[in-house]
């Protein structure tokens, strides 16, 4: 009698893990996104395709949203515009990762993380992707006046 109620509770143990661990991973799942292959597609095209609903957005965690920022098949047109600035500007239009992550507190802190995440890396291509989120993070106005001196010291040591 008391093995069956043993071996029942270990069932129920070994259940709950399983559970737990499904729960985990749809959580997971739900905080990040994978764009799809836009080779050879117009950037109209990439922008449509790009949308992430407003719905995903809000399940993101925020490190989910800045990793989106990174990826975004548009992310070097932040460069192709008058300014800097304006390229920004036009960021926050086209990437709806950066929009949302614009409206959370913590997106400055978030996007200078992944920035010193993706510089320390030593690889090339998220080298460039460090350059592009420092020069996105110095010229975004919602952040300029929250940088402390330390952020903007060590984001323009990037070079």
């Amino acid at each position: 009698m008391k093995r069956d109620v043993i071996r029942i509770l270990v069932g129920l143990m070994m259940l709950l893990v399983v559970v737990g661990a499904i729960v985990v991973a749809r959580n997971h799942r739900d905080s990040d996104y994978q764009y799809p292959n836009t080779e050879s597609m117009s950037a109209k095209q990439i922008l449509n395709v790009c949308k992430i609903s407003p719905e995903k957005l809000k399940k993101m965690s925020d490190e989910a949203l800045a990793q989106a920022v990174a990826e975004f098949p548009l992310l070097m047109d932040v460069y192709v515009t008058s300014s800097i600035e304006e390229g920004v500007k036009g960021l926050a239009k086209e990437s709806d990762a950066y929009a949302e992550l614009l409206k959370r507190k913590s997106g400055k802190d978030v996007l200078i993380e992944k920035t010193k995440e993706l510089y320390e890396s030593g690889d090339s291509e998220t080298y460039l992707k460090a350059c592009l989120l420092k020069d996105i993070v110095l010229h975004e106005k919602s952040f300029q006046e929250s940088l402390t001196e330390e952020e903007r010291a060590y984001l323009e040591s990037i070079k």
